[in-house]
């Protein structure tokens, strides 16, 4: 996709993010790879069984890409897409980078890699940051970006009385000025990466 077309197109996204305006989306395939990696990883390596009793099944389930894709919807980008859902009074925000997904699997990356690398960025560029998820719960009002799930390179955390301020921020300082250096830093990292 030539650049032109990458710019008309996120312009349309930003304004369909901004209005609230959603569209179905499936688990891409880059992020089924990452999860068949992982469950391969976890074969080999031997965990001790807990009791029945003190499984808790439930909230391993919520994690895993397919729960999050249940019933999915978001706004579709150039570099991937943002996954929206609402949870209690939070609005979260996923950043799926699946187009890096792919390149940084293929070069035998991990998406660990590529979160860690974004959100490096982000974290030097805005300061909303954290990186304690549990602060979200304690979350009164504005927003604050952490890691990402098992699905986003960099998740986005809102109370929902800030919503509207939140989308405008994400829109105009986020999305258009912070992730393109950070998916810019993804990809050098990527590509100085041999194989």
């Amino acid at each position: 996709m030539n650049s032109r077309k990458r710019i008309v197109l996120d312009e349309a996204a930003i304004q369909l993010f901004r209005s609230k305006e959603q569209q179905p989306i499936a688990i891409p395939q880059s992020i089924r790879e990452e999860y068949r990696l992982n469950e391969q990883e976890q074969t080999l390596i031997e965990i001790k069984p807990q009791p029945s009793h003190r499984r808790n099944t439930d909230s391993v389930d919520l994690l895993t890409p397919e729960k999050q894709y249940t019933d999915a919807n978001g706004t579709v980008f150039s570099w991937g897409h943002i996954l929206e859902r609402r949870v209690n009074q939070f609005v979260i925000w996923d950043f799926c980078l699946t187009h890096l997904l792919s390149r940084y699997l293929s070069r035998g990356l991990r998406f660990r890699d590529l979160q860690r690398v974004v959100f490096a960025e982000i974290e030097a560029g805005v300061e909303c940051t954290s990186r304690e998820p549990v602060m979200a719960v304690g979350l009164i009002g504005g927003w604050a970006i952490y890691p990402g799930t098992a699905v986003g390179a960099i998740t986005q955390v809102v109370h929902f009385a800030s919503e509207s301020e939140a989308r405008d921020w994400t829109a105009q300082i986020l999305i258009d000025k912070v992730l393109p250096k950070a998916i810019v830093q993804a990809r050098k990292y990527v590509n100085s990466q041999g194989h």
